[in-house]
């Protein structure tokens, strides 16, 4: 059986992007890709003078290195310009495994690029560092908790006087399953109001952590069109109320809880106006390697 097609593709903010497989020249070959599907680990433990061995303090993972290795064999003035075009220095990239079974993509900035010709080919060696070294699906999944579904469409006859234009769609319950290896997987959620809300709250059945957004002498206030993001992704923990900060509302014992390893179930709730809003989490899942 032929092993499938790796296809790599590194793109900048701008826009500009180089696509490289193991499979002909576009207008590179890829030589090599190192660190895309290692996990390394940087494990802290305390030793002591009179027991043996150590003690298990806990891990983590350090920066990914990714070096790219690309062949090409003719137009080199050209293809130099495409990559120092693409491999911007400061620029946060993004880059994209393809293997014929997983599609994936990590964030990195440039270290280094260095070429190298000799007689009918030139190599180009790239060093990209990934502060996350985590991969990420490429796209959000989207679990709605409560929705407004519209009941009629246009063309419409009106035959009631009391005829419902719309109806709540969610019992203040949704489950999200995180297959994948990490236990601690941030998101995204956010809230519109669709009347007035107060002090809104969502939840984590399992644990019983919560985020509220309010506290009994200090109430937040939703009107109708107002948008509460709550992002509890690490390094990006926030809550925005039509795009202002508002974390001086948190009540005190609120966490930025996450997405647990398996069945995650979360709530929400607010002490007035609970039918008033609809609810929606986003998240990627995230892997240890590509």
């Amino acid at each position: 059986m032929e092993p499938a097609n790796r296809i790599i593709t590194c793109k900048n903010s701008d826009g500009d992007e180089i696509t490289i497989t193991e499979r002909g020249f576009s207008p590179f070959i890829l030589v090599s890709a190192e660190g895309i599907y290692d996990s390394n680990y940087n494990v802290q433990q305390a030793e002591y003078i009179i027991i043996d061995g150590s003690e298990y303090q806990g891990s983590s993972m350090g920066i990914r290195n990714i070096v790219l290795i690309l062949r090409e064999v003719d137009d080199f003035d050209e293809n130099r310009e495409l990559i120092d075009q693409v491999f911007v220095k400061g620029d946060l990239g993004i880059l994209t495994v393809q293997d014929g079974t997983h599609l994936r993509c990590i964030e990195y900035y440039v270290e280094s690029v260095t070429t190298t010709g000799t007689y009918g080919h030139r190599d180009t060696t790239i060093s990209l560092l990934c502060p996350d070294p985590y991969f990420y699906d490429p796209e959000y999944s989207t679990v709605k908790l409560s929705n407004l579904v519209s009941s009629f469409e246009f063309e419409h006859e009106f035959t009631e006087d009391t005829e419902e234009f719309g109806y709540f769609s969610g019992e203040g319950l949704g489950t999200i399953v995180n297959v994948s290896s990490e236990k601690n997987m941030g998101f995204t959620l956010v809230l519109k109001a669709v009347g007035n809300v107060t002090t809104p709250k969502i939840t984590k059945v399992e644990t019983q952590e919560f985020i509220r957004v309010g506290t009994d002498t200090k109430p937040l206030q939703m009107q109708y069109g107002d948008v509460l993001t709550i992002n509890t992704v690490i390094g990006k923990k926030n809550v925005y109320l039509n795009g202002n900060p508002v974390n001086h509302y948190l009540d005190p014992d609120s966490t930025f809880f996450q997405l647990g390893r398996g069945i995650n179930t979360i709530g929400f709730a607010a002490d007035e106006g609970t039918d008033y809003i609809t609810v929606a989490i986003s998240y990627r899942y995230k892997y240890m390697r590509a």
